[in-house]
Formats: C-alpha cells, structure tokens, sequence
C-alpha cells in the first residue's frame, strides 16, 4: 500500500510535464538556444565592424539573394535525393542479402550520386562569390577583424576586442598571485597550484585531449618558477608572451580559411536580414 501511495504521488508530479511535453515539441528550447546564440554571435562581428550605411545596405542585398538561392537549392536538392534514396536502398538490401551490385545500379548510384554533388558544388561557389562582393566593400581593417573572429556570446570589454573569446587574463592573474607568494608558501603549494591549472585546462579542451598530469605539472611549475624569476617591469611588458608560449601546448593547429567562406558564414546567413534591416 505504501508502495501504491509513492507511485499515485510520483505520477501526479509527472502529469503537468507530460502535458507539457505534448504542446511543446522536443528539443523546442534547444532550437530557441541555437538561434539565439547564432544571432547574438552575428551581432557581435557586425556591431564590431562599425559598418557604413553602403556597407549595410550591401551586404543586406547580397544575404537576401543568398536566402534566395538557398531555397532554390534545397528544392533542387531535394528532388535529386528522391532519386538517389531508392537506388541506395536497393544497393543497402542487395549488400544485405550478400549479394554482388549489379554493374547497372551502381552505375546509376554514381551518376545520381555526382549529379547531387554538382549542384552542392555549383550552389557552394556562387555563394561565395557572393561573399567575394561584401569583401570587396569591407576595408582592410574590417577584414583583419573578420578574419580573428571567435564567436562569442558576450563580449569581453574593451575596443577592439570583440568576439575574443579566448583570452589570457585568467593565466596572467594567476602568474601574478604566484608571483607575490612568499617562496616557502610557493614551495608548498605549487603542485596544488598546477593541479588546479590542468583542472581548468581540462575544461577547456577537446574531448579525446589527453594530458600527461606528471609531465604537465612539471612543466606548469617551470612556467611559475621563470615568471617568479623576472623583475615587475620584465614581467608586465612579456606576460602576454610568456602565456602565450605556455598556451601553444593545446592549440589544434588549424588550416588556412578563405576569407570569403567565414564572410558567408556570418554576413550572409539567412538571420543576418533582419538584424541589419533595423539598421537601414
């Protein structure tokens, strides 16, 4: 009976989230969070340029026909993947059974397939010569600012330090307190102080980073021990310096990105039309 009780009482907590659940639809608030940060992103690049009204009316016209010609792709794209789903479900049940790929279906599996690809490739280069327009207006300044872009949700103060997502003060505060520790205070606490650097480290990196917790605490302590070393006018004028050579430990190198794929990115996204045609 006791049993019976808690259950009537756990489903009657439950009922109102059901209902809920049913008016609104799954991963609605997900949805919500990601336009939201997209736009918010998109502000922080455009409110950072310091656009010209020429500027703003440009790229307000190069992301309208942009939108426009991403609908035409997805119709485009759509009616070629009604014909390239029944071919792949033949080729998944054929290889189901065991059986060979008839040299006619994969021929047709490849030309539906190429077809597909074409039209991505043709729609792919036509946006970007979109984006080659609003580069042409941007000055270099403008352009410098684009390309450093990290999408951030709030920017850190300052000028020019918008969309800087990743900065060095927190490193830089806590070379200082290190620095100002007595040494026989130093002496016992730097492992703990390590240990809570490669903590805060581990947040921020990828899943899969691996850290070698011996080696690194080794070389976090060798970090605090030449900071220590140096008089204040040394440290002030190479902190930045200093962390950021600590820092390359865990940068993932990166490819070299075409200007014009970021511009597309977040000048001629589809939300960027009604942000800037407050502006007009």
């Amino acid at each position: 009976m006791r049993n019976l009780f808690f259950s009537i009482i756990i489903l009657s907590c439950l009922f109102p989230v059901l209902a809920l659940a049913e008016e609104e639809p799954a991963g609605a608030q997900t949805q919500l969070f990601l336009q939201q940060r997209a736009e918010i992103q998109i502000l922080n690049l455009v409110n950072s340029l310091y656009l010209t009204t020429p500027q703003v009316q440009l790229i307000f016209e190069r992301a309208k026909m942009a939108r426009i010609m991403s609908r035409l792709y997805d119709i485009r794209s759509e009616e070629l993947l009604q014909a390239l789903n029944p071919l792949l479900l033949k080729l998944k049940e054929t290889l189901a059974a065991g059986q060979d790929v008839p040299a006619e279906l994969k021929e047709a599996v490849n030309k539906a397939k190429q077809e597909f690809e074409t039209v991505k490739e043709n729609y792919e280069k036509h946006r970007l010569k979109l984006a080659a327009d609003v580069k042409d207006c941007l000055d270099g300044g403008q352009l410098y600012i684009i390309n450093t872009y990290q999408p951030c949700l709030v920017p850190p103060p300052g000028p020019g330090r918008i969309g800087q997502a990743e900065k060095n003060e927190g490193a830089e505060k806590m070379l200082a307190n290190v620095r100002a520790l007595p040494l026989a205070k130093y002496e016992r606490r730097r492992n703990d102080l390590a240990g809570k650097m490669i903590r805060q480290i581990r947040k921020k990196l990828p899943v899969g980073f691996v850290i070698d917790e011996a080696k690194e605490t080794a070389r976090i302590i060798a970090f605090f021990d030449e900071a220590r070393k140096m008089d204040e006018v040394s440290f002030n004028v190479h902190k930045e310096e200093l962390v950021a050579a600590f820092k390359s430990a865990y940068v993932v190198p990166q490819l070299p990105l075409d200007i014009t794929v970021k511009i597309d990115k977040f000048l001629l996204d589809e939300k960027i039309i009604s942000l800037l045609k407050q502006r007009l």
